[in-house]
């Protein structure tokens, strides 16, 4: 969906979809004519700032000063690939030929519960190289 398109809100209960504001959304259907797409998805919330503060003032800092790296994003890209790979067999167009490619996902596509599932990976990680990071809690209660 591009950013032009509205995004709309509700709930389903016993089956049924209750729209927050129905309303607008018939408002908005009068303006369509013709075929259109209607995608439905559990509501699930973006990684919170406060998470993303930890990861990079807290946890990826602290790996990074523990190791001797300069480099915060390069260390970025580690966890990233370490922890957030996935692989593709993409077909060649003119032989068929598979090829294996593998790409990993950005962590501003995680939810809160994904990011925190590779946070913990990433802080097993420093704990298995002997880093103590500091908890979320103790992270906020310092900033």
């Amino acid at each position: 969906m591009d950013n032009k398109t509205p995004i709309f809100y509700g709930q389903v209960e016993g089956g049924e979809l209750k729209l927050a504001n129905k309303e607008v959304f018939k408002r908005y259907l009068k303006l369509l004519d013709g075929l259109v797409t209607v995608v439905v998805k559990k509501k699930r919330n973006s990684r919170s700032l406060p998470q993303n503060s930890y990861y990079w003032g807290g946890v990826l800092t602290t790996i990074a000063y523990e190791i001797g790296e300069d480099d915060i994003e390069s260390l970025h890209e580690y966890f990233k690939n370490e922890y957030l790979l996935r692989v593709k067999q993409v077909a060649n167009k003119k032989t068929g030929e598979l090829t294996e490619i593998k790409m990993s996902r950005s962590t501003t596509k995680l939810d809160t519960v994904q990011f925190t599932e590779y946070l913990d990976k990433v802080v097993r990680w420093a704990a298995k190289m002997g880093i103590i990071v500091l908890t979320p809690e103790e992270y906020y209660a310092l900033n």
